[in-house]
């Protein structure tokens, strides 16, 4: 988690080595995600969505995800609470 330092948003940063998962709790705001290294897919809402360096998703507020990455992966997420 990193904190900038001014409180519009916070910074949540997901690393995952090859064949790991993580899932991601609900927020209570709308986020922006990146993924800046790796391969793998999200799951979220009975849906599952490609990631590759590069994509960039919008989580609505209230959405659970859960990633899967194929090989070593690093997303960031901008989110408000």
């Amino acid at each position: 988690m990193y904190s900038p330092p001014f409180n519009e948003f916070n910074v949540m940063v997901t690393i995952l080595g090859s064949n790991e998962s993580a899932k991601i709790r609900a927020l209570k705001g709308p986020s922006i995600m990146i993924n800046v290294k790796g391969h793998g897919k999200m799951r979220t809402a009975g849906k599952e969505y490609l990631l590759g360096e590069g994509y960039i998703y919008f989580v609505g507020q209230g959405v659970e995800t859960t990633f899967q990455s194929e090989n070593e992966m690093q997303i960031y997420r901008a989110y408000v609470e």
